[in-house]
C-alpha cells in the first residue's frame, strides 16, 4: 500500500517535470499512474523517451557546467559522504537548496543525472592529493585519433569535465 509521503514525493517529482520512467526508478509508483498524474499537473502529456544517457550529452555550456557544480556542492555539503543510492527527499531538499542559491540554470533532469552517474560510476570525484579540492572525472571518455590512412584508434581515458570546490 501506497503511502501519503510517497504520493508527495511523487507529485513532487512530477512538479519539477521529471519524465515518469525516471520517478518509476526512484519510486516504483505506478507508470500508468504517472503518465496520468504528469497530464493532470501539467495539463500535457509527457515527452516520450528517456533522459540522456550521459551528463555530458546534456552540459552544453559553460554556464550549465558551473551549476552543477554548484548544485554537486549543496547536495555534497547537505549529504557527505559516499553517494550510495539516491534517495528522493535528499534529492528534492538538496534542489531546492540550490535554487535559492542560484540562477537555476538546470533543470531538476540533469540535477538527477549528475547523481545517478556518480551513483552507477560514470562521473567519479576525486581528491587532487595536491590541492585537496574535488574533481568530477568522466570515466567512460573515449579520445578517437584518425590518421592520415583513415585508421582510427580510440583510447579510453578518464578526463576531468567539471571542477568542485
Amino acid at each position: 500500500m501506497l503511502t501519503c509521503d510517497k504520493e508527495r514525493r511523487v507529485e513532487e517529482l512530477i512538479k519539477f517535470k521529471l519524465r515518469p520512467p525516471e520517478v518509476y526508478a526512484l519510486t516504483g509508483y505506478n507508470k500508468r499512474r504517472l503518465r496520468e498524474l504528469y497530464k493532470e499537473i501539467h495539463g500535457e502529456k509527457p515527452k516520450k523517451g528517456r533522459l540522456a544517457l550521459h551528463v555530458n550529452k546534456k552540459v552544453d555550456s559553460l554556464e550549465k557546467n558551473l551549476e552543477i557544480i554548484i548544485f554537486f556542492n549543496v547536495y555534497r555539503k547537505m549529504y557527505p559522504g559516499p553517494l550510495i543510492d539516491i534517495k528522493v527527499d535528499r534529492l528534492i531538499k538538496s534542489y531546492k537548496a540550490y535554487r535559492l542559491i542560484s540562477e537555476n540554470i538546470i533543470d531538476f533532469s540533469l540535477a538527477y543525472l549528475v547523481l545517478r552517474d556518480i551513483k552507477i560510476g560514470w562521473i567519479k570525484p576525486t581528491k587532487c592529493k595536491w590541492c585537496g579540492k574535488i574533481y568530477l572525472f568522466n570515466v567512460n571518455h573515449k579520445i578517437i585519433i584518425k590518421t592520415k590512412n583513415n585508421i582510427s584508434f580510440a583510447f579510453k581515458v578518464q578526463t576531468p569535465y567539471f571542477f568542485v570546490f
